[in-house]
């Protein structure tokens, strides 16, 4: 999937329009355009929405029409929904504190992470998940 700013945005802008499309819509994930990791929370077939901007020690910056975006990660499936807003995620690699899950896993959900064979729970809140490794497969 080669995507694309289809217009420029400035550093505090929360959604970018794309060229290229976005091939399915996605819960949320991580985005990189040039050094500024980015993370949204919702995509439409133009575009990412609900940008969190400058996240995992980047600055967010503003970025020219054309600037190439890079999908760094999708937001974990949600395999298990349990009551109260309790879920199981996974996903590929560890989960990223106040970004993995936010605004879905509430406290006591669970993270697996497939690649590493990491078990996490959520110690932090729905807004803003903490994620404690609570066991390991390796």
């Amino acid at each position: 999937m080669n995507l694309s700013l289809s217009s420029s945005i400035s550093d505090v802008k929360t959604e970018c329009a794309v060229t290229g499309g976005i091939e399915g819509l996605f819960r949320g994930g991580i985005i990189q355009i040039e050094s500024e990791k980015i993370y949204f929370t919702a995509a439409s077939a133009d575009g990412f929405l609900q940008l969190t901007r400058g996240i995992l020690g980047t600055t967010a910056v503003a970025h020219p029409q054309g600037s190439v975006i890079t999908i760094i990660a999708k937001n974990p499936n949600i395999d298990v929904q349990m009551s109260d807003g309790v879920v199981i995620l996974e996903g590929p690699g560890i989960p990223v504190d106040t970004v993995t899950g936010a605004s879905v896993a509430e406290i006591g959900s669970l993270y697996l992470d497939r690649t590493n064979g990491k078990a996490y729970i959520n110690g932090g809140t729905k807004a803003s998940p903490l994620w404690k490794l609570i066991t390991s497969a390796m």
